[in-house]
């Protein structure tokens, strides 16, 4: 324990000290991580699909598909990608009542 002096009303309390090891991280932060290395790399490849592939995927279909397409196949992978990781750090307070006005 230690002495904080800085609180709203100027008087002294005491904060709980934890060790850095009682702040483990949870136990799918590894998944999480895959989330956003998935959703990083989608987003690096529709971008290096626009400005470095578009005009080779525009010849080699004559004009049907051009690299913003794909580009935006990539880029809506990210955001469901991006969304997947949100929805793994939240999905514990969905069960709150605050969420279903109760």
């Amino acid at each position: 324990m230690y002495t904080h002096l800085c609180s709203p009303a100027h008087t002294p309390y005491t904060c709980p000290v934890r060790p850095l090891a009682a702040h483990s991280p949870p136990a799918d932060a590894p998944a999480r991580a895959v989330w956003y290395l998935v959703a990083a790399a989608a987003f690096v490849l529709s971008q290096l699909d626009v400005f470095l592939l578009s005009k080779v995927i525009c010849k080699g279909t004559d004009a049907v598909v051009d690299g913003s397409f794909v580009a935006t196949l990539l880029e809506t992978l990210t955001v469901a990608f991006l969304y997947g990781a949100w929805r793994s750090i939240t999905e514990e307070d969905w069960s709150d009542d605050l969420f279903y006005g109760n």
